[in-house]
């Protein structure tokens, strides 16, 4: 290396090559590109410093390599265009106000972050005060700032949208605030939404026997519905036709082996169009051949409203306290089902008897607020539930049992028992809506640890351009006290206001080992397990070990409990 960067100097003090190209010749000689074009370029110099290509023809060369490097006019244009539509998705609707130089000064500067690149000092110039910037000077420095950049594999076919939005949003250091391409969407679950496409399984790579393990099928789902079990081992996918259906392309296998596999790539494999068949083939404990799973894609509903365990058909027990009547319900999100769904557990056991409900709300990190507006109502029967206060326009406000709130009836609402709310730094959003709601009308105890502190509000609008999609905040929430959630508002201080605080008396702080304890014990419960499937040294080991206590549930347990007893030793009380 030192060598060629020697002659590159010699040849440029003789004038065979230009400044410019030593300069150039000098940072690729010195250090691998990323690029395949600068790449290209770098062999040439390599060429020239070893002898082997003449300074004339070196510089032939690399005018060609430099050409094919050139951005055309037309991916420049729309490139511009798309960008600036982006800028005006977002800047009439965000929650703080940003002229446009600032949001065009972010595309630009989020774009040379991404790639790597010094941003060029006249445009450095240019974007010392963004703030006076015009629309026109707006655009044509974004159009200048991408042209410099040229033609590159890492910002072909859309990439250079996709990747300039995503990082004008990063500038704003507000993490509610991104954008999803295409790929990123198709891959996403879509937890708001409740339901993804594809067999239904939870899947993560086994390092040891090197393949897919199957952590739980998911209750309805096909694979569920087929009989595939939580510790099988898939080794292989066969498919007839891609994921869409359509017919397998020249040179791709009809057979997958999932060795090497990562868990992205069978993702891919995996997930498809409702009707479209595929075939796992798995290795199961206990049995010496393998097993071949035929599967169709189908819609699958993911379970957001959980119980105390399963019974033996793998429908949730709802009780933690079954002598006194304690209930329990776990939301794991706010998705587009919850509240209905949590609506029939409620009227279930208010017909078998319910003296106390135990909200659990720990690790929920929020979800839909027309389900969180929902869930307040099954409990609250009057009063404001949240307010919601945009920078422009006027503020909403959520009444109890407004028909216009969610979609669907009313539900009732249910005030003849005590509820306990168990919340943790985990539980977000619309889960401190619930939380705040409940507490402020003295509905419920909060019991547990401070929130998370996530008091703002995001909406999500496809951006037709690319495909994507852009969730920006536009609001911030405000419980029926007008308390402050948003940790981000404040210096996020422990004695500044923000989050959901337990009642005075019900904090149970969890130390780090117990919280990784409360997590297991919460992915453990969501497993679907094999009937009668032979113990394996996993099992061993956990049936050895202490069973975890989660203390925060017994406190909130306790106190429901002494509500109940308080309530029937009142004189003259009759049920009915």
């Amino acid at each position: 290396m030192e060598t060629r960067t020697k002659e590159l100097a010699a040849l440029e003090k003789n004038k065979k090559v230009t400044k410019e190209e030593a300069e150039e010749g000098q940072e690729l000689l010195t250090r691998m590109p990323k690029l395949k074009a600068r790449q290209e370029l770098r062999k040439k110099y390599e060429a020239l410093t070893d002898g082997k290509l003449p300074p004339d023809e070196f510089a032939a060369e690399r005018a060609k390599i430099k050409g094919g490097m050139k951005l055309s006019a037309d991916v420049a244009e729309k490139y511009t265009r798309d960008v600036l539509r982006a800028i005006e998705t977002v800047r009439p609707e965000y929650v703080k106000e940003i002229t446009i130089g600032e949001w065009g000064a972010n595309a630009i500067k989020g774009l040379y972050r991404r790639v790597e690149q010094p941003l060029p000092d006249d445009i450095k110039d240019a974007l010392k005060n963004p703030k006076t910037l015009a629309r026109s000077k707006v655009a044509e420095l974004i159009r200048e700032a991408r042209e410099k950049l040229g033609k590159r594999e890492d910002l072909d076919d859309q990439k250079d949208v996709d990747t300039t939005i995503l990082m004008m949003f990063a500038e704003l250091h507000d993490p509610y605030t991104t954008y999803y391409d295409a790929a990123t969407l198709k891959k996403m679950d879509a937890p708001l939404r409740g339901r993804f496409r594809g067999v239904g399984i939870q899947i993560r790579r086994d390092l040891v026997r090197d393949g897919l393990l199957v952590v739980s099928p998911i209750k309805g789902s096909p694979a569920y519905k087929a009989g595939i079990q939580a510790g099988d081992l898939i080794t292989a996918i066969k498919r007839d036709s891609d994921p869409q259906g359509e017919p397998l392309k020249e040179g791709e296998k009809t057979e997958i082996s999932t060795k090497g596999m990562k868990t992205e790539q069978a993702l891919d494999l995996i997930l498809g169009k409702v009707g479209v068949p595929i075939t796992l083939v798995v290795e199961r404990e206990g049995q010496k051949e393998p097993i071949e799973f035929k599967l169709e894609r189908g819609i699958v509903s993911v379970e957001t409203v959980l119980g105390v365990k399963r019974d033996k058909k793998d429908d949730w027990l709802w009780y933690v306290d079954e002598a006194n009547k304690i209930g329990y319900v776990c939301l794991t999100q706010f998705g587009p089902s919850t509240g209905r769904e949590l609506e029939a557990v409620i009227n279930k056991m208010e017909k078998a008897g319910l003296n106390g409900l135990v909200l659990d709300l720990r690790f929920n990190p929020g979800g839909l607020l027309q389900t969180a507006v929902m869930v307040c109502d099954l409990f609250v029967d009057d009063g404001v539930v949240v307010s919601v206060r945009p920078r422009v326009g006027r503020p909403r406000v959520y009444h109890a049992k407004d028909s216009n709130n969610y979609p669907g009836p009313v539900v009732t609402a249910h005030t003849r028992f005590p509820i306990a709310v168990l919340v943790n730094g985990s539980s977000a959003s619309a889960a401190e809506i619930v939380s705040a709601c409940l507490q402020d009308y003295n509905r419920a105890v909060v019991v547990g640890e401070r929130s998370y502190g996530k008091g703002s509000v995001q909406n999500v609008e496809r951006f037709s351009p690319t495909g994507g999609e852009i969730k920006m905040t536009t609001a911030r929430y405000f419980p029926p006290l007008g308390k402050n959630i948003d940790k981000h508002s404040t210096p996020g201080k422990p004695e500044d206001e923000w989050g959901v605080k337990p009642n005075p008396g019900f904090e149970i702080k969890l130390p780090r080992e117990e919280q990784q304890e409360l997590a297991e014990s919460y992915r453990d419960r969501e497993i679907i397990k094999p009937k009668d499937a032979p113990k394996t040294p996993v099992d061993k080991e956990k049936a050895d070990k202490k069973p975890f206590v989660d203390r925060q549930l017994e406190k909130a347990v306790d106190y429901l409990r002494n509500q109940a007893k308080a309530v029937a030793a009142q004189p003259g009380r009759k049920d009915g």
